[in-house]
Parts: C-alpha cells; sequence; structure tokens
C-alpha cells in the first residue's frame, strides 16, 4: 500500500483508460455515504464481489473527508480497469496537499480513515482537477475477460 507524500501525485494516465465507467453524482445529496456506499456494492457486484466490502468501507472513509473537510463531494466516480477497480471521489477544494493521514492519539475520535485506507487499497492517491482534485484509490481485482458496463 503506497499513500501519497503530501506533494506526490500519481500520473493521471496510471488509469486513463477504463474497460468501464459509472459517474454518481453526490452534489446535494443529504447523505453522500449512503449514496456512495450503495452504488459500490451495485457495481462492485458484476465488476469484483470479492473487493466490495474493502471498496465500500475505503470510499465510505474518503466521502467521509470530502464532507468533513470540503464543502462535500461533488461525484464518485468508479472504474474498471483489467487489474483494479479504482474510485475517484472528487471534491471542490483544490489543495491536494492538504490530503495526508494522521497520527491519531488514542484517544482522538477521528484522523483514522486515510490510514485505514492505506490497508484496505493497494494504493491511493490524490489528483488536481478542473474543479478542485480527486482522491482516489486502487483496489486489485481477478482481471475478467468480459466487463459488465
Amino acid at each position: 500500500m503506497v499513500s501519497p507524500a503530501p506533494a506526490v501525485l500519481a500520473p493521471t494516465d496510471d488509469f486513463a483508460s477504463p474497460l468501464a465507467q459509472r459517474i454518481v453524482p453526490l452534489t446535494g445529496c443529504d447523505r453522500p455515504t449512503n449514496v456512495a456506499r450503495r452504488a459500490v456494492t451495485a457495481v462492485l457486484k458484476s465488476w469484483a464481489p470479492e473487493r466490495t466490502d474493502d471498496m465500500v468501507a475505503g470510499v465510505n472513509e474518503i466521502v467521509i473527508n470530502a464532507v468533513q473537510h470540503t464543502e462535500g463531494p461533488l461525484s464518485l466516480v468508479l472504474e474498471r480497469h483489467p487489474e483494479y477497480a479504482v474510485a475517484r471521489v472528487h471534491d471542490p477544494l483544490q489543495d491536494c496537499a492538504q490530503v495526508t493521514p494522521k497520527t491519531p492519539s488514542l484517544m482522538d475520535q477521528s484522523g483514522r480513515g486515510l490510514k485505514m485506507l492505506d490497508e484496505l487499497a493497494e494504493w491511493w492517491f490524490v489528483q488536481p482537477t478542473a474543479r478542485g482534485k480527486a482522491v482516489c484509490a486502487a483496489f486489485r481485482i481477478t482481471a475478467q475477460e468480459n466487463c459488465t458496463r
């Protein structure tokens, strides 16, 4: 698992050509975490059911961070690649360097989300976008010859 250093971003072309993609709008949702969890569960049933729990938990943490630290998530993009399922949570904040794992004390009630993402995903990264940034997580999946779109 590789997490980004504050100013290190994954190249945008690492996952440039998905085999399938689903875009889930989250702007204005009363409960974006619920919407995101349901979307991941529905999509991963056909793409990679063995990774559904990990991806649901990882996406949930990213969406929670967007709710707590930005004006809220804009969208969730789920992508199917030959060996990975990738989740991209877009938010309006442009400061990519702000997304770093914390080291909370035992008494802290928050600050563990990105550490948990380190354990769940093969790697995660942050990318600038035209409207802010995307916090992305890649989950290794079993390669399939035919992918359901």
